[in-house]
């Protein structure tokens, strides 16, 4: 299987979908297209992430429903939010910062950071401008997992934290998650 193969066009990204139809399994480091260049390739994490004894299983309720073509006889499973964050999940989104940062500003590498995410998870339309050298490292480095069995802000809280030194320069502040809720 060629990158030709797996494109609709030329302009588009190619088809995670395609890939593993295609191959039997996901792409790897190594391979002619790396992974990254998929558009939604973490969806694949947050799925297996999903089967972690100790998460939500809303991914899996969410397939089931679909799959049902109408809602379930059972609630959606809920997601309690930690107050602080845990150091697993927090030390692997500052190290991916750290990671970016080594070709970008601190702000700059928080804004890819994102972006990086919502291209992994196909939520954004393009593909961040990153070497291959830093998509490579973020690929080794970051896992689901942490952040979905353990689930807080964390993006929201490192924004936060870092409001001075022009890393955060329109000063956003999340609402605390306890308020958010009192709130709801």
């Amino acid at each position: 299987m060629t990158s030709c193969d797996l494109h609709e066009n030329a302009s588009s990204s190619p088809d995670i979908n395609l890939f593993v139809l295609a191959t039997g399994r996901l792409p790897h480091l190594g391979d002619e297209v790396p992974p990254w260049h998929y558009r939604g390739w973490l969806l694949y994490q947050v799925q297996l992430a999903d089967d972690h004894p100790r998460s939500t299983g809303r991914w899996n309720h969410m397939l089931r429903t679909l799959e049902a073509g109408r809602l379930l006889d059972e609630p959606i499973p809920q997601v309690r939010f930690l107050e602080c964050p845990k150091p697993d999940g927090r030390k692997m989104l500052e190290k991916c910062v750290l990671l970016i940062a080594q070709q970008e500003s601190a702000w700059t590498a928080f804004q890819n950071l994102i972006e990086w995410l919502a291209w992994g998870l196909a939520v954004a339309g393009e593909m961040p401008r990153l070497d291959a050298a830093i998509n490579e490292a973020l690929y080794r480095s970051f896992n689901f997992e942490p952040l979905l069995v353990e689930p807080h802000d964390y993006l929201g809280s490192m924004l936060a934290e870092r409001r001075s030194g022009g890393w955060n320069p329109r000063a956003f502040f999340p609402t605390p998650h306890n308020i958010a809720e009192v709130m709801a």
